[in-house]
């Protein structure tokens, strides 16, 4: 075990403290004018009160409901079966690898030339950033609909590193890579070589004299959330990128570690599993995380589409109040739809939870026992917060499930 203490969030207690304030408010007639995103319903359009709210049904405060999307749940999952229908025609699927399939194609086009018009550069339209305090933005029922550029992951390398110091790293779902100076005064983009510009995470380690390190996949689990073409890294600052082997293409990626005591050590949560590098990103191998009759089978086998999907892995960081020394790792596989039972009897992922590992070598991980964790049952998407601070225990993990 990795002789963490596990917290979770008091989610009962918040909830009952929600349930008072319910009972407090006003009646929805009293309501004011609906937020931004949302609008008073017409006709016999669903809406949902504060009474509602408060016997447990799900929707927005008051009589508003969202305005982005006033169809019921069957008439999106129509649209998304004649969605998916159309992106795997002919073949009811899509094959293994046709992304990756369809860059090489690209690239090979791109070798050959390209005639006058389409050769022409793209140039950049309208004013940007977009924030999201902006009045028109609001979080919708179905996801993100007013505002792009979401960030994946930070990654800020200390002043002390002999190659890139001070510099911040960020990956961003559907615009690539960029990095900053310690005052974060400009960003720059160093990722527009990568095949992709779907990105999971960004990472950095000192090993083969300083790699930038990138795992494409967007891990929102979202309605229109796109799987990546595997990882990648950079040993010149983002110039040129190699992909690097063993992570598999068509997957989501969600996060990159490295381990402080041997930084050729790197680890890539993705969707279709924990994979482990010993020569700082160059390649990977899958540790096989214990998932029952799932573990190490890539996800086109039967019953293990979402079973070994990886939400996040952390790296006990050495030293601290307690002198570790570190190394030790933690998984989590955290499919948001947990044990749901698929329409062919199977369960998307029967065994969500936490892994721990001694040194995350392939073969050494075993799963925690949920005594003190969210029942099994009740195990959907997990992330994890370390302590890692000089003065902290690092013996300490924080869940958020």
């Amino acid at each position: 075990m990795i002789d963490s203490h596990i917290r979770r969030a008091a989610l009962p207690a918040v909830a009952a403290v929600f349930a008072s304030l319910l009972a407090i408010l006003p009646s929805a007639r009293t309501l004011p004018t609906c937020p931004p995103g949302f609008r008073v319903p017409a006709g016999d359009e669903r809406s949902v009160t504060l009474a509602d709210l408060a016997a447990g049904a799900d929707g927005p405060a008051g009589s508003c409901i969202a305005d982005k999307h006033p169809e019921s749940l069957e008439d999106m999952q129509a649209l998304a079966a004649q969605r998916a229908a159309m992106e795997s025609a002919p073949y009811g699927v899509v094959p293994a690898g046709a992304f990756t399939s369809a860059l090489r194609q690209r690239s090979a086009i791109l070798a050959e030339g390209q005639d006058a018009e389409n050769s022409q550069a793209w140039a950049g339209v309208g004013q940007g950033p977009l924030q999201a305090g902006d009045d028109g933005y609001s979080l919708k029922q179905l996801g993100l609909v007013e505002l792009a550029g979401r960030i994946t992951s930070f990654w800020y390398i200390p002043t002390t590193d002999r190659r890139f110091p001070g510099t911040l790293l960020a990956s961003v779902s559907y615009g690539g890579i960029w990095k900053a100076d310690s005052a974060v005064r400009k960003w720059t983009s160093i990722g527009d070589s990568l095949p992709t510009q779907i990105m999971g995470a960004v990472g950095y380690t000192s090993a083969n004299g300083g790699t930038i390190l990138a795992l494409t996949g967007d891990g929102s689990f979202g309605f229109d959330s796109r799987r990546g073409a595997g990882a990648f890294y950079s040993l010149n600052g983002g110039r040129t990128w190699v992909h690097a082997a063993g992570v598999p293409d068509d997957a989501f990626g969600f996060k990159i570690a490295v381990n402080k005591t041997n930084p050729k050590i790197v680890y890539a949560a993705t969707g279709a599993g924990l994979f482990r590098s010993v020569n700082g990103g160059k390649s990977y191998t899958n540790v096989k995380l214990p998932t029952g009759p799932c573990a190490g089978k890539p996800s086109t086998t039967r019953g293990c589409l979402l079973a070994n999907v990886v939400t996040d892995v952390v790296v006990q960081a050495p030293g601290g109040s307690a002198g570790l020394a570190g190394g030790k790792v933690l998984a989590a596989v955290g499919w948001r739809g947990g044990q749901f039972i698929n329409p062919d009897g199977t369960q998307q992922a029967p065994n969500n939870g936490l892994y721990v590992s001694d040194n995350g070598a392939p073969g050494t991980f075993s799963k925690i026992a949920t005594k003190g964790f969210a029942p099994q049952d009740r195990i959907g998407r997990i992330e994890l917060g370390p302590a890692e601070g000089p003065e902290q225990d690092h013996n300490y993990v924080y869940a958020l499930v």
